[in-house]
């Protein structure tokens, strides 16, 4: 729900000015990268390899969590998509057939591109997340190259020792991306101060505590029935 601010803002005014496609986009690798780690980590978990952060088999807890990152990546690529459309159908609004040859060139370039690297960082989750799903849990003898260990293995520190820095930093990085295109700029535009607030409050509680574990449930339900 903390989308919706931003996205009903992009529907009424039929436009993207104001707000960068590079934020968009890099927000949404962050969202996928986030989103990847923990498919991995509570599938490959479930068939008793440790990955310390989810319980064997997963909790409900664990899967909140999931919810949770899906959830996130919804927004964002709901957010990307309808930026990406709108950034390209806008472009058919001026009369002006000159301008139009103009501007809309550039629109397609930069929506393409931007595409092109989402599908790219998409490989990085997608065909290793399916290997992993193919192998069997244990392998016939004690090779682990028979079984997804090593498939895991890889996956998992080619992305927490390179990938998720290199992200990291991107994610950094698009804030001033995002702060270039608002005061470049004499009004907002088509950027929601309402939907950064709402996002800031549900990012900051949910960053407070970063997972749902069994035991905060508990003392939830616990609190709730002394209430009742």
């Amino acid at each position: 729900m903390s989308f919706w601010p931003q996205l009903h803002l992009i529907r009424a005014r039929q436009d993207t000015e104001g707000i960068s496609l590079t934020y968009v986009l890099i927000n949404l690798i962050v969202a996928t990268q986030q989103l990847g780690l923990y498919i991995h980590m509570i599938s490959f978990q479930y068939k008793g390899a440790p990955a310390g952060m989810i319980n064997d088999p997963p909790s409900f807890g664990d899967y909140l969590n999931l919810t949770q990152f899906a959830a996130v990546w919804l927004g964002h690529f709901t957010l990307y998509a309808v930026s990406s459309i709108t950034s390209i159908t806008a472009s058919y609004l001026p009369n002006s057939f000159l301008y139009l040859l103009y501007l809309l060139p550039q629109t397609a370039w930069s929506t393409a591109a931007a595409a092109l690297i989402y599908l790219g960082h998409l490989t990085l989750h997608i065909p290793p997340l399916i290997i992993e799903a193919i192998l069997p849990a244990e392998g016939p003898d004690t090779d682990a190259f028979n079984d997804r260990t090593w498939a895991a293995a890889w996956y998992w520190a080619g992305h927490t020792l390179y990938l998720n820095h290199l992200i990291s930093c991107l994610g950094f990085l698009s804030l001033f991306a995002q702060a270039y295109a608002s005061v470049s700029r004499p009004a907002l535009g088509a950027l929601s101060v309402e939907g950064l607030r709402c996002q800031a409050v549900v990012f900051t509680a949910v960053a407070d505590d970063d997972t749902v574990q069994d035991s905060d449930l508990e003392a939830f339900l616990a609190l709730f029935q002394d209430v009742v």
